[in-house]
């Protein structure tokens, strides 16, 4: 069984040092409204990857999409233990704590055999999918959390405070931050599972994190075959 593994990453710019003037009132009310509306954004980036998979429409792309790559991805749930959620989250919070998108040396070649799967994967990773700080790639993080699976995706995406409109909307800044996956090949690929001829990506998961350090909303996304 091939497993087709995509890790991606998109960055629309990046700004670096603390949040000041009008980035400093964005990240306010964005803080505002992720107290009051928890999981918002993570589910309408869920909901905006689900409807583009299921009316993406360009053969040149995709000429005879699979059910299965139509279907709505499902919300990974585990309840009593650490969800893909829990695990995209923490890696976008890493990414700010560790500022280790500036690192131009953290590449590393990476093998590694899934707990749950038996091929393995040599790989070249790099930031910000591979964490210098825990020596990890969204294969090894997605395993320590004990998640059963049959191979791993993960997209990583920074939408600069600056792109967020004065009135916070959560669907504004899932189709935002998806429309720029949608905008990379590789990333597509991932979204639309076309990185395979089957069997296809099951259950998604995604964390996002409000980072005054780059002044971006830092998005990951995760993908898993149960």
């Amino acid at each position: 069984m091939k497993l087709g593994i995509l890790i991606g990453t998109l960055w629309a710019a990046l700004s670096l040092g603390c949040a000041g003037g009008k980035d400093a009132q964005v990240l306010e009310s964005l803080q505002g409204f992720v107290s009051q509306n928890p999981g918002a954004l993570e589910d309408a980036i869920v909901a905006e990857v689900n409807r583009v998979r299921a009316t993406f429409n360009d053969p040149a792309v995709l000429a005879n999409p699979a059910p299965e790559q139509r279907a709505p991805l499902k919300r990974h749930i585990k309840p009593g233990a650490k969800t893909l959620d829990d695990v995209a989250k923490a890696h976008s919070q890493a990414i700010h704590e560790g500022r280790f998108l500036q690192y131009g040396s953290c590449q590393e070649t990476v093998t590694y055999t899934g707990q749950y799967w038996t091929q393995t994967f040599t790989w070249t990773s790099f930031c910000p999918h591979y964490n210098p700080m825990t020596k990890t790639t969204a294969w090894k993080r997605v395993d320590d959390a004990e998640i059963n699976n049959k191979g791993v995706g993960e997209v990583v995406a920074g939408l600069p405070f600056s792109y967020v409109g004065s009135k916070v909307s959560a669907q504004d800044i899932a189709k935002q931050i998806v429309d720029l996956w949608m905008g990379s090949t590789e990333h597509r690929k991932q979204i639309l599972d076309v990185i395979s001829t089957g069997p296809y990506t099951t259950s998604t998961g995604v964390g996002i994190f409000l980072s005054d350090s780059y002044n971006m909303i830092i998005a990951t996304e995760l993908f898993i075959r149960d």
